[in-house]
């Protein structure tokens, strides 16, 4: 087996697992953000979000449950990313692995606040304990999405550099990506726009997902159907 063949079945794999990965994540991350934690969640009122978390606490569990999923296949995409754009550019590859990485970190310490929740709400806690660690999540979360951001970016720069990838999908991705990175550079520098950012994160939410994900389905029908031989494939 040539090293042609053997980079080929490498990037293949790669492709397929960070697909799949994307896709998984995006189920879980509507589940966790979309139909709980939206519906749980009210930011203007502590006493009814305290209610709801209590009275709700297996929904809240699986929550957490969720977020943690995301964070696992959040890292497995990270490496996969890695290996599949090794071969457009190493270097550029590892700085996109390691903003991912570097985001997970912020979504764990997210994680950790909600999972302080779930372990002193029914005994411990006030309403205002909640909310307190509620906030936290939305700013640890908020602020590991600016690196995030900077990720997509990278990975967008590996995509116009990798022949076959179109460029659509490549535009898409750096789109993505600076959404991310200005939206929660503001809620971070102008906190007093929140209002007006949140409006706006809302109206840019669909190709902020979008971009990610056309990327994921572009790379799962593109790895079942052939090897990548070369990166002229």
């Amino acid at each position: 087996m040539n090293t042609q063949t053997i980079i080929a079945k490498n990037k293949k794999k790669a492709a397929l697992i960070a697909a799949l990965g994307l896709l998984i994540m995006t189920i879980f991350a509507g589940i966790a953000f979309g139909m709980i934690h939206s519906n749980l969640v009210v930011m203007s009122n502590s006493e009814e979000t305290f209610n709801n978390l209590l009275g709700q606490s297996t929904q809240f569990n699986f929550e957490i449950l969720a977020w943690m999923m995301i964070l696992i296949l959040d890292i497995v995409v990270a490496f996969a990313f890695y290996y599949f754009f090794a071969s457009t550019n190493m270097q550029l590859a590892l700085f996109s692995a390691t903003f991912r990485i570097i985001y997970t970190l912020f979504l764990s310490a997210g994680i950790y606040q909600l999972i302080q929740i779930a372990i002193n709400i029914k005994n411990a806690y006030s309403s205002t304990e909640v909310m307190h660690h509620l906030v936290l999540f939305d700013k640890f979360w908020s602020r590991g999405l600016i690196i995030f951001g900077l990720h997509l970016i990278i990975v967008a720069l590996l995509m116009f550099k990798t022949p076959k990838i179109p460029k659509f999908l490549s535009a898409l991705m750096l789109f993505a990506g600076l959404c991310y990175f200005s939206v929660h550079t503001l809620y971070l520098i102008a906190p007093s726009l929140d209002l007006i950012t949140h409006s706006i994160e809302n109206k840019l939410a669909f190709p902020m997902a979008i971009g990610e994900l056309s990327f994921a389905l572009w790379l799962f029908i593109r790895g079942i159907r052939k090897p990548f031989l070369d990166t002229a494939q």
